[in-house]
């Protein structure tokens, strides 16, 4: 009966191992000018299913032409390459299967063309990248954009925006950029946002160099424009998810959206408790010394638990004025542990033996509030905002240490040290800007 078992899980995660498999195909290259053969950048590629021409995926070529679509199933395709002022091409049909996983295109070439560059007026407005004085738009009405459901899959697409090893978005590799919603300085996280809908989003700007609008300490924003006077709707969604090695870690949340003419609403909670592990062993050996050796062996064990939530509310007064609020909290209760288990090889063949416990805890609670005011001018002729903002932040941290001789079990130190940070702030914010 357990033989049975064991095979019986063998099977079902040899199934789920080939079907991680089938959706591990890509499709890589770079896009080039074919009159200068230099690359054209914020290029639209699209992949397309041969059987009916509908749209698998897209993204958009960045500085150097380059352009990656991974994560694909297997199966017949072909790409619609695109950008203002020059002529569409389409390539060959081609198939991703287990013998060829990836397709690789040396160069698409597009053509500068007469007729596209007369079709600008017509087209332009669903470019899906545009370039302004001092940023990068992102038009979300674009058909490479079809397939995503929230920001943060849009974010994935544009140009100059990756992950770094941490998981956290970076711009051009290094900087981290600033999130907001509709220009407002109460900043976003990744987790908030990505349970904004993409119907719900007009653009996005990247801003590479934020003006004096903007806190002057962000070295890059990214300003999230969100559609004014939605049709009523409601949209929510749940996650969850437990996992275990040595310690079980648990993930959970979930979101609310409500649009209606006049109002806009986001609001979103998590809660993360991700407990783990690292042992170590060091060894260490000396000459002509006293010690002949120092032999550690040491477990870290972080118990890390938060809660996040935020609320957005926009009321839009007429087409011209807003009326806002922003609410945020964030709750941390950390609890990292040290272990270690020291043996003294005397010279002597002698031996001292230590314990020792570390353990650091903190809290951290901040939570704040954000009421603001925007006055649009006609024509986007300017802007007039008004904010407020209420912060509060608690902060305490205590660290126990305790290092015991043995076998004598001998209190050799104890220490405890302890430290409270708490503060408030209100801050007043204006900005006029008139062109």
């Amino acid at each position: 009966m357990v033989r049975s078992a064991v095979l019986a899980l063998l099977l079902v995660i040899g199934h789920h191992s080939l079907l991680c498999q089938a959706l591990s195909g890509s499709v890589v290259g770079k896009v080039v000018n074919t009159s200068n053969n230099q690359p054209v950048e914020f290029a639209t590629v699209l992949l397309l299913n041969t059987q009916d021409s509908s749209q698998v995926n897209g993204v958009v070529s960045d500085s150097v032409g380059y352009f990656q679509i991974t994560d694909l199933p297997r199966g017949r395709y072909y790409l619609q390459v695109s950008f203002v002022g020059y002529d569409p091409v389409s390539t060959g049909n081609f198939r991703l299967n287990d013998n060829q996983p990836q397709k690789k295109f040396t160069a698409v070439y597009l053509t500068p063309g007469d007729k596209q560059l007369k079709e600008v007026v017509v087209e332009g407005e669903q470019q899906a990248v545009m370039r302004e004085p001092g940023k990068t738009v992102l038009n979300v009405e674009s058909s490479i954009f079809k397939t995503d459901n929230t920001a943060r899959d849009i974010l994935k697409k544009a140009p100059g925006l990756s992950y770094d090893t941490n998981g956290e978005l970076v711009l051009r590799g290094t900087t981290k950029p600033v999130i907001t919603i509709n220009g407002k300085e109460s900043t976003l996280s990744l987790a908030e946002v990505r349970n904004i809908p993409t119907d719900n989003i007009e653009s996005i700007e990247i801003i590479s160099n934020p003006s004096a609008r903007y806190d002057g300490e962000w070295p890059a924003v990214i300003n999230i424009i969100l559609k004014k006077r939605l049709r009523k709707n409601y949209s929510g969604s749940v996650y969850g998810s437990v996992g275990r090695n040595r310690y079980t870690t648990t993930a959970a949340g979930g979101s609310f959206n409500y649009n209606a003419r006049k109002w806009m609403l986001f609001s979103s909670y998590d809660f993360n408790r991700d407990q783990s592990f690292n042992d170590l062993e060091k060894i260490s050996r000396f000459e002509d010394s006293p010690i002949s050796s120092v032999i550690t062996n040491s477990t870290v064990i972080m118990i890390p638990l938060s809660h996040q939530f935020f609320l957005s509310a926009d009321y839009l007064i007429d087409d011209f004025n807003t009326l806002g609020v922003f609410l945020r909290g964030n709750w941390q209760d950390n609890e990292d542990t040290y272990l270690s288990a020291t043996r003294v090889v005397n010279s002597d063949d002698t031996e001292d033996r230590f314990t020792n416990d570390n353990t650091l805890s903190e809290a951290y609670t901040k939570y704040g509030a954000n009421l603001n005011f925007r006055k649009d001018f006609r024509d986007d002729q300017g802007l007039f905002a008004l904010n407020y903002d209420y912060v509060v932040v608690d902060q305490t941290q205590t660290q126990d240490i305790q290092t015991v001789r043995q076998p004598q079990e001998t209190l050799t130190t104890q220490t405890s040290i302890g430290s409270v940070t708490s503060y408030t702030v209100h801050s007043v914010r204006t900005d006029y800007e008139r062109s």
